[in-house]
């Protein structure tokens, strides 16, 4: 697996820890990842706010789900499985794109192929086809071979 994330992508996953504590739960999971995303200046956020995918909107949905936001937790250390499982396919997108190094975009586009993760699903619940999205990704990927915003 590739183990070198570009600055943003450790910015997206720093990021993703502290949104797991601002939404009081437990565990760091993909939504928070997700938020983390939509929380940098990155390619990954440029795709998802063309899809009018925003901050607010999706915290704002976060913290409206009960059964993801326990007490409020001072530190959330726990990983998720599907998170784990989403940082290392972001290593396999990666190679299938030729990039040496893990991007948002990758990162993005391995949420969306795993179906069955909360950010896959809140996605999902915003409109947005998980399919458009990755062929989206794909089409960046295909365009921009310097990774610039990632």
């Amino acid at each position: 697996m590739l183990s070198h994330f570009t600055e943003k992508a450790e910015a997206v996953i720093n990021s993703s820890k502290k949104c797991a504590e601002a939404t009081g739960s437990a565990y760091i999971g993909t939504e928070h990842l997700l938020l983390g995303i939509l929380d940098t200046d990155c390619a990954g956020c440029k795709l998802l706010e063309e899809k009018r995918i925003y901050y607010k909107e999706l915290f704002d949905k976060l913290v409206d789900v009960p059964q993801l936001v326990a007490e409020k937790i001072i530190v959330p250390e726990e990983l998720s499985p599907k998170y784990k499982k989403i940082i290392e396919s972001s290593g396999n997108v990666a190679r299938r794109f030729n990039s040496n190094l893990i991007g948002t975009e990758h990162l993005l586009y391995a949420i969306c192929e795993e179906t069955d993760c909360c950010g896959a699903r809140m996605l999902i619940s915003l409109g947005v086809s998980l399919s458009v999205l990755k062929n989206d990704i794909s089409t960046y990927l295909n365009t921009h071979h310097l990774l610039y915003y990632s």
